[in-house]
């Protein structure tokens, strides 16, 4: 059957559909080498990257501690025995403090299992993705003393099924986890009852979450915390299965939601942070102890944070640890001798509002961010470098460190960064580090971020900084780079090309340009979109693939919005699209013909969807374009070239017959694949 009408003489291009994939492929038969790849070693409780993270400071939260490894220990002996414990408690509590000593007090016991710490601030991908987490419990438990061969059984599960990392947790937890117990439980093996401890479980992050809206991010986040919630949940429930599993987080919706169903509710045991625990008592032992230090080190009389002093930061604390962490981180940083920086946060104002406990942090937050020499483009940065530039959304080569990549990014002039958070070290980490592992700001606790997301605790100017930051900072930042095809502060060549691959990899270009282009247009941008157009083709030199994606993307917008067929095209497509492709041939680019637009228009018409991406390919030897070619033409033009390729490809649509449509689905019913119809016609046109 034929899908054309009688047509004679009719020659147009051969035609090509490819297709392909790409499958991960392991050379090595070191099967701890291929789990190994897929661990987070910086999310363990002993990992270099955690070295400073805060611990129970001594005789500390003893009565928490207590209670948590009296469970661990003699939980079997309770009158209801649960195996999953649930540390619940506000931001600034001490949650990850405590989970932090309790991971060090289980290893010297050798009660600890296997530990994981997430964190969205760490300044490492791995730490906030679901995808490294059941690896990561699974290379420890490789090493547990006392367990038989479970070792073994765990490799020898990653050798039959190398691929279980790209699987669902629950698939994941059976291969690498539940099995290998299984197989050394049916040997009448013994082992000893052990801990999993989980910290920051509200801090996990979908990895999709950077590429859409706050709220459609926001329940990606929580469809993959409850995803981990019922891995484990199914995990605790087998009988094989010898761990406790100690879970950390703060008390959102969707986790309470989940201990409170039935389902997990009862072998749950809830421990809430509360004043149940006297964190007062622990928050005044922990000031006392750090004043005592500073006085060692300045050489400040006895007298100096007085009991008074410090009953009244507890008092402003309300329980939150992260109060008292920043009250001494301030204390220690900056140029103002400490005696002074206290008597700033002394005299802060505090009206002892009981509906707010977060009122003493607010006001020194709020006081600590106002040291700096621009407070509002200081915020600006952390909203930045928060929303857009943290592991998990960039990825800039090895040899470009993301700290480095950011000031790159970000810097309006050499320094600008250092010099806008000089003041603020007691709320954002800033190292001179050029490591990979080290980067240079990092925000010390994720309040800061709540504090700024509040404008009822903020106030509006710190909240409209951070809140319209994208607009008024990244984006108009993004387009003076593109304008330039540099960042503002120049680099050496041996940088240039790093940076570039950094640019094309930030989301914004890497997934979905849609935000930019958006943007552009509605500040009257057209130069904005044919800046970022030229920029492409220049920067295809270093990054082909990427670029090249991102001309498809301006290319396939203009016509999102216009009918399949070329006559639907509204001037603005056929505006563009015309200077594009003329653009790119100026540039030596191979473009799409008159046929790939015909296969297009028959896909879309059918209700299917095909990649331009391999249509649009740079050339490998880059060429030098006339000069008046990289500036944008005039407003409405379309040149003739492009109008014949339009009027081409209409007159391979039209001898399709009438009922061309009809047929394709009535052969789709009787169970023909369509790429063989597409084929079938593309052969059909081809032979007229």
């Amino acid at each position: 059957m034929s899908f054309l009408q009688e047509a004679h003489h009719f020659n147009v291009e051969q035609l090509n559909i490819n297709a392909g994939g790409a499958g991960r492929h392991y050379d090595s038969t070191n099967f701890r080498d291929v789990l190994s790849s897929n661990v987070s070693f910086e999310a363990m409780h002993d990992s270099s990257q955690r070295a400073d993270a805060p611990k129970c400071h001594a005789e500390t939260r003893t009565a928490v501690q207590e209670e948590i490894m009296g469970w661990i220990v003699h939980g079997d002996g309770d009158e209801q025995p649960t195996r999953i414990m649930w540390l619940t408690g506000p931001a600034g509590s001490g949650k990850t403090a405590i989970m932090g000593t309790i991971a060090e007090t289980c290893e010297e016991r050798d009660l600890l299992g296997a530990s994981f710490f997430f964190s969205s601030y760490a300044g490492t991908a791995s730490r906030c993705s679901k995808r490294f987490l059941i690896p990561t419990l699974a290379h420890q438990m490789i090493s547990i003393e006392g367990y038989g061969q479970l070792g073994e059984k765990i490799l020898a599960s990653v050798e039959r099924t190398p691929m279980v990392f790209k699987k669902r947790l629950k698939s994941q937890i059976e291969a690498l986890v539940l099995k290998p117990l299984r197989q050394i439980s049916a040997s009448n093996a013994t082992v000893a009852r052990r801990v999993l401890i989980i910290d920051g479980l509200d801090e996990v992050s979908a990895e999709t979450a950077q590429d859409i809206g706050r709220d459609e991010a926001r329940q990606a986040n929580e469809a993959e915390q409850v995803e981990i919630l019922s891995t484990l949940l199914h995990a605790a429930n087998d009988p094989s299965f010898p761990f406790r599993i100690l879970i950390a987080s703060r008390p959102e919706r969707v986790i309470r939601g989940f201990f409170s169903s039935k389902k997990a509710k009862c072998g749950t045991r809830q421990l809430v942070l509360d004043n149940e625990y006297d964190p007062g008592a622990d928050i005044a032992l922990f000031l006392r102890s750090s004043f005592a230090e500073i006085r060692r080190r300045y050489n400040l009389p006895s007298s100096w944070a007085s009991d008074d002093v410090v009953r009244t930061l507890v008092e402003r604390a309300s329980g939150q640890f992260i109060y008292a962490a920043t009250v001494v981180r301030f204390l220690r940083s900056g140029t103002v001798p400490p005696h002074a920086r206290l008597e700033y946060v002394l005299s802060l104002r505090h009206q002892g509002n009981p509906v707010n406990p977060f009122e003493p942090l607010d006001a020194l937050y709020a006081f600590i961010l106002n040291s700096s020499p621009n407070p509002v483009l200081a915020i600006q940065w952390v909203s930045v470098l928060e929303q857009h530039l943290t592991p998990d959304k960039i990825r800039s080569p090895r040899k470009l460190p993301r700290f480095v990549f950011a000031k790159q990014l970000l810097d309006e002039h050499p320094g600008q960064g250092d010099y806008l958070f000089e003041n603020l070290s007691s709320l954002i980490s800033v190292s001179s580090t050029e490591q990979e592992s080290g980067p240079s700001y990092h925000l010390h606790h994720k309040s800061l971020v709540d504090f700024l997301l509040a404008p009822s605790r903020c106030g509006r100017t710190f909240y409209q900084a951070f809140s319209t930051a994208h607009n008024d900072l990244y984006l108009p930042r993004l387009a003076q780079i593109l304008r330039t095809r540099s960042p503002l502060v120049p680099l050496d060549n041996s940088q240039y090309g790093y940076f570039v691959r950094g640019l094309l990899c930030l989301p914004v270009f890497r997934q979905s340009m849609e935000s930019y282009i958006v943007w552009a247009l509605e500040r009257g941008g057209n130069h904005l979109l044919w800046d970022a157009h030229v920029a492409f083709l220049h920067f295809a030199a270093h990054d082909l693939v990427v670029a090249s994606s991102c001309v498809v993307k301006l290319y396939s917008y203009f016509h999102s919005r216009c009918g399949p067929l070329p006559r639907d095209c509204s001037p603005t497509c056929r505006h563009w699209r015309s200077r594009i492709l003329q653009s790119c041939r100026a540039f030596g680019w191979m473009v799409p013909t008159a046929s790939d637009l015909f296969l297009q228009i028959v896909y879309v018409k059918m209700g299917g969807w095909i990649d331009i991406c391999d249509h649009f390919w740079p050339p490998y030897r880059p060429v030098v374009p006339s000069p008046m070619l990289e500036y944008q033409p005039g407003w409405g033009t379309c040149d003739q070239e492009y109008e014949g390729y339009l009027a081409a490809a209409m007159a391979m649509y039209s001898k399709l017959s009438d009922d061309w449509e009809t047929q394709f689905k009535a052969e789709v019913e009787r169970g023909v694949r369509k790429d063989e119809l597409y084929d079938r016609i593309c052969r059909d046109v081809g032979q007229v």
